[in-house]
């Protein structure tokens, strides 16, 4: 009797350990099963539990994009694989995340970039929306991963197949501006021969090509931006790059733009920042943060001490922590 007894103790101990479980060990063998909703399932029960463990969040985070993929290979729905990756991007950690989550994080984004080069756009305008997401996609996985051998091959096919149609895009856009004298048009020329070079940096013509029309470009203000800048003129005097520059506020809330923040990038890749004192001897010298309403402009003087015979690559402006806005000079 005692020994039935013991049995069936052992018996209902083992399934009340089973009932009760561990939620994050749960969601480790339905994710392993590649039963993504479940693994959510119990990483989510788990997280409950231990609201700040970042390893969990990396699991839930990791197990959405898998879902994605999954709908995906299913459906060649992208929409469905993009809709679960962003949600998963939502419960990456703010803070460090493991060198475990970055390699296999690295992977899902060369997976939705291989899903937006397989995708069938609606339009000539999706197209060129996917393609500039793989472009993106790709780029972000080997930050993460340097190492993605997979990702690095994909990038390298998609460069040999499409640079000499992107630079000839490129060139029949730029004929049509000079043509009809259109900015808009320069701006289009200048992006897909920023791509040409991109995709083939030793190509003198594609290079040539994009000095030419950041002649053009560097006076325009690029109105798909939030906050387009452009410099009308531009001379070198007492040490000094002076810029004329003009800003908008073209989003919808209220900016904040405070001067101090302009960087001016050399080709060796050093920032250099406003002279303030020299600026300041300026009428409509820009010092000082400005607070732009919508729609609003800003006009001024810039200076930079730098030497005349540095290259001069782009002016930026830290929009936010993830964003850049930048212009390129000729």
């Amino acid at each position: 009797m005692k020994k039935m007894y013991l049995l069936s103790m052992l018996i209902i101990s083992a399934l009340l350990i089973q009932c009760g479980g561990n939620p994050e060990q749960d969601g480790d063998q339905a994710f392993a099963q590649k039963k993504f909703n479940q693994a959510l399932s119990y990483y989510l029960q788990a997280k409950k539990a231990d609201f700040q463990n970042q390893k969990i969040n990396e699991k839930i985070a990791l197990s959405y994009m898998h879902k994605g993929q999954q709908l995906f290979a299913k459906t060649h729905n992208v929409e469905s694989f993009s809709g679960n990756f962003e949600k998963g991007e939502n419960f990456i950690p703010e803070t460090e995340t493991s060198p475990e989550f970055d390699a296999q994080y690295s992977a899902m984004l060369h997976e939705l970039a291989k899903a937006y080069r397989q995708a069938k756009p609606a339009n000539e305008i999706q197209k060129e929306q996917y393609f500039s997401k793989t472009l993106d996609l790709l780029d972000r996985a080997l930050t993460f991963n340097p190492d993605n051998g997979d990702a690095e091959k994909t990038l390298a096919d998609i460069k040999n197949e499409n640079f000499k149609q992107t630079y000839e895009k490129g060139m029949r856009f730029l004929k049509q501006a000079k043509r009809e004298k259109n900015p808009d048009l320069y701006l289009t020329a200048e992006r897909y021969l920023k791509r040409a070079v991109f995709f083939n940096p030793d190509d003198e013509k594609a290079l040539k090509s994009l000095k030419s029309v950041r002649k053009k470009t560097l006076a325009v203000l690029d109105m798909n931006g939030d906050f387009p800048f452009a410099i009308a003129d531009r001379q070198y005097k007492d040490g000094r790059f002076l810029l004329a520059f003009t800003a908008l506020n073209n989003g919808g809330e209220t900016l904040t733009f405070d001067p101090l923040k302009l960087m001016l990038v050399t080709a060796d890749e050093q920032e250099i920042a406003l002279d303030v004192a020299y600026t300041e001897k300026f009428d409509n010298g820009l010092t000082k943060t400005v607070i732009l309403e919508p729609r609003k402009q800003i006009d001024g003087t810039l200076a930079f001490a730098v030497k005349k015979s540095r290259r001069i690559i782009s002016l930026n402006y830290p929009l936010s922590e993830e964003k850049q806005v930048r212009k390129y000079f000729p």
